[in-house]
């Protein structure tokens, strides 16, 4: 009988041990992934104040687009994990950062006029935070950007006519071959 005993005991004792070295390795691979987050939130806030320092508008925009790498990252690392309080503070963080990029990146877009671009990265940052005050007054600029733009299909005028024509018909042709008049 004892020798049965301590069998069993042995036995269980066998079962048990691989379940937790399973249990704390999966811990570990989570603790893993929140610091990998956390890490690429860093970076992305690193290269978002990077930003002011910048000389140009496409240089803000290639600092923009890098923060936005490593924030994409950060997010879809924290997507897949159960929620506790360390990767709630990660989310939060890193969708407070992503949104002030993605909206710091149309405001270049609306200054440039590319409107679409702009309205994209409006509507990504609208589907992080719907309640922010920026994304609203940016969305409303591009609506009303959108509603004067003078080169739109209802303006009369001969000059702006031939503009459109040209934009319609010169879609996807070389800048080079758009002047020899064999796309008309």
């Amino acid at each position: 009988m004892r020798k049965t005993m301590a069998t069993c005991a042995a036995a269980l004792l066998l079962c048990v041990a691989p379940m937790t070295t399973a249990w704390s390795a999966s811990e570990s691979a989570i603790d893993r992934q929140v610091r990998s987050a956390a890490t690429n939130t860093d970076k992305g806030r690193d290269q978002l104040d990077r930003v002011v320092a910048a000389d140009s508008t496409s240089d803000r925009l290639y600092r923009l687009d890098r923060a936005l790498v490593f924030l994409r990252r950060s997010r879809s690392a924290t997507e897949k994990q159960p929620e506790t309080e360390a990767v709630a503070r990660v989310r939060s963080e890193n969708d407070r950062l992503m949104v002030r990029a993605l909206v710091d990146e149309a405001e270049i877009y609306l200054g440039r006029r590319s409107l679409s671009l702009a309205g994209k990265r409006i509507e990504e940052a609208r589907s992080i935070d719907p309640t922010d005050g920026r994304v609203r007054v940016v969305g409303d600029m591009i609506l009303q950007a959108k509603s004067t733009d003078p080169y739109t299909e209802y303006t009369n005028t001969v000059a702006m006519r031939r503009i459109l024509d040209r934009r319609a018909v010169s879609v996807g042709v070389p800048i080079r071959d758009r002047s020899l008049g064999r796309f008309r």
